[in-house]
């Protein structure tokens, strides 16, 4: 995981907390875990990014690398592709009321062929 994400560690992190606030989906949560995201855990990344910039073979490892969100076999475009395909079909599956709902018209399309 360290290979294509530098912070693996925060990335668990936001999902864990982003799945309890999904989940409480209250105004006063998203403040909350937010200030923590976007303080404490910036504060920390940057402070290891400077860290790391000082080892031998950081460039390289910059390039295949995010500092978060892990990049799709260490390339920008193949990332770009993946992320842009899955918020589609994310935001596709939300717009039809959720995957079961989904599935069910898919099914209901389909059936025929």
């Amino acid at each position: 995981m360290m290979k294509y994400t530098r912070n693996p560690n925060y990335l668990g992190e936001v999902m864990i907390y982003g799945a309890f606030i999904l989940l409480v989906n209250d105004t006063l949560s998203y403040i909350c875990v937010m200030q923590v995201w976007f303080i404490v855990f910036t504060l920390r990344i940057m402070e290891k990014e400077n860290s790391l910039r000082k080892k031998e073979g950081w460039a390289q490892y910059s390039q295949m690398s995010w500092v978060l969100i892990p990049k799709v076999n260490g390339k920008t475009i193949d990332s770009i592709v993946f992320y842009g395909a899955a918020i589609a079909i994310s935001g596709w599956m939300y717009s039809n009321g959720g995957i079961k709902s989904t599935l069910i018209i898919l099914n209901q399309k389909y059936q025929g062929i």
